[in-house]
């Protein structure tokens, strides 16, 4: 198996074990980081996302456009080199299973790049996320709800329901799609329907939802305020992770959960449960993390 490496920012940081292989139980503190910066070539020192895509390049969010990394050199997008730029704030990135890289950005609405990027027409031009399933793709937007696109068009969806900013958005294997509000909660939808809609109320610690993910069948949600599982209709709070604003979460390839949080990076095991932490003690150098990805 060829040695394990995670890539996170808010700076571009490389983690890799010391040891070829990877173990989920392997404690955090054997990550090694290598890290790059401005003096590198990276087009920002505040980054906002990582991602790669099947070429094999790492692309790299931030205010000042994205950087793709071929592993010596860093290539820059942004207003300078692309029309489909008419600012440089990249908010959040994904690619589809076609391999195709997307944007959602803060003043350009929602680019696609095929060799050059493109701006997808009746979108909002403020943009949060972008997730795709098959053929559709899902645009959470900035204080103008739900949009999804089919065939490079867009529309609303649930712009009575679902209001304002959409933060997340996940899907799940049992057919639902989870919809992460800035103020509103979470919302679950089902066959052009929401079926259900989970709050304070109903055990969130807060209705500001900032990531989510579905590994090992159970829902993870992100909050500004903690983590939490949902799991057979069960919500429960991480107790290590309260009061955190959780950024980011992804699971790698044995279902062990990664966080990326206000307070440093974190993981779970898929077995016991079990939380372990690197932070800023362990050599990151700061505390937050606003996203990550497994190379």
């Amino acid at each position: 198996m060829l040695p394990f490496k995670l890539l996170t920012t808010l700076w571009l940081l490389y983690f890799m074990f010391h040891e070829s292989g990877f173990h989920t139980n392997r404690p955090l503190h054997d990550l090694t980081i290598r890290s790059w910066t401005t003096d590198d070539g990276l087009i920002s020192n505040s980054t906002t996302g990582v991602i790669q895509t099947p070429d094999g390049y790492i692309w790299i969010s931030s205010f000042n456009g994205v950087s793709r990394f071929d592993g010596q050199r860093f290539t820059l997008f942004s207003t300078r080199n692309s029309t489909a730029f008419k600012t440089n704030a990249v908010i959040s990135m994904h690619v589809d299973e076609a391999g195709i890289l997307w944007l959602a950005t803060q003043g350009s609405g929602v680019l696609k790049y095929s060799g050059d990027f493109a701006k997808i027409p009746n979108v909002p031009n403020s943009t949060r996320i972008v997730r795709s399933l098959g053929e559709e793709v899902w645009v959470g937007t900035n204080e103008k709800g739900l949009f999804r696109i089919i065939e490079n068009d867009a529309e609303p969806l649930f712009q009575n329901e679902i209001q304002g900013t959409v933060n997340a958005i996940t899907f799940d294997t049992e057919g639902n799609i989870w919809i992460g509000t800035d103020a509103d909660g979470l919302f679950r939808v089902n066959n052009e329907r929401i079926v259900d809609h989970l709050r304070i109320e109903d055990g969130l610690s807060t209705n500001s939802i900032y990531s989510l993910d579905w590994a090992d069948n159970k829902l993870f949600v992100g909050t500004a305020n903690g983590l939490f599982l949902l799991e057979n209709g069960i919500l429960t709070e991480v107790p290590e992770l309260s009061g955190m604003g959780v950024n980011y979460i992804n699971a790698d390839a044995e279902n062990a959960a990664w966080f990326a949080t206000e307070s440093g990076l974190f993981r779970m095991d898929s077995g016991d449960g079990e939380i372990d932490s690197f932070s800023e003690e362990n050599g990151l150098p700061g505390r937050q993390i606003s996203s990550l990805w497994f190379d």
